[in-house]
């Protein structure tokens, strides 16, 4: 955990407008980073009286630590559950998401039919997958997609993005993909080399 006065978490609706500062209220903050998934889940725990904040459907949660004479955004995910306890010192947890999680909340389908990819690389496919699912029902945008060696007879979905993606991954093999802080999808080829740290 870094110090408080090196990190600054804000509370933003869902069209990305500042709400609040939450900072100066935070008892405990953690969050993840993932292979699979980019941003993870996050908690963060509040010292103040839950009357006093409103928290609304999707709202957006931005942690930035500070870098020299800048702040450097490090995670952002979106409010799932918002939890006081009514005691003496109120406290709030706020269980975050990733919005890698809302993949699973967007269905690859035709007009309720199977979606069928044929002779096509697993990496056109996932292409084809962010450019008509995720891009068009989201704030997430696409990023870098590293090439595929496996290209797939004949695909059909009618699937949460979520498990297409899964199957997409487990397919071509050696495969990392998420959503990152800057809500960009990344399909990368696995490697050694450290690419992202805070």
């Amino acid at each position: 955990m870094s110090n408080a006065t090196n990190y600054n978490i804000e509370l933003r609706d869902k069209d990305g407008y500042l709400k609040q500062y939450l900072t100066p209220f935070v008892s405990a903050v953690k969050w993840e980073w993932n292979r699979i998934g980019g941003c993870g889940r996050c908690q963060i725990k509040l010292q103040m009286e839950y009357r006093k904040i409103e928290f609304g459907s999707r709202d957006d949660i931005q942690i930035r630590i500070k870098s020299g004479s800048t702040s450097k955004l490090v995670y952002r995910g979106w409010v799932s559950t918002v939890k006081p306890a009514l005691k003496i010192g109120q406290e709030i947890t706020l269980d975050v998401r990733g919005y890698f999680d809302l993949l699973r909340f967007i269905i690859v389908q035709s007009s309720g039919d199977k979606v069928t990819y044929t002779n096509q690389l697993v990496s056109q496919t996932v292409e084809d997958i962010v450019d008509t699912f995720i891009t068009p029902n989201s704030d997430i945008t696409k990023g870098t997609k590293d090439g595929a060696t496996f290209t797939a007879d004949s695909l059909e979905f009618k699937s949460t993005v979520l498990e297409a993606l899964r199957t997409l991954a487990e397919l071509e093999g050696n495969i990392e993909y998420g959503v990152d802080e800057d809500l960009v999808f990344f399909w990368r080829t696995k490697s050694d080399t450290l690419r992202h740290k805070f």
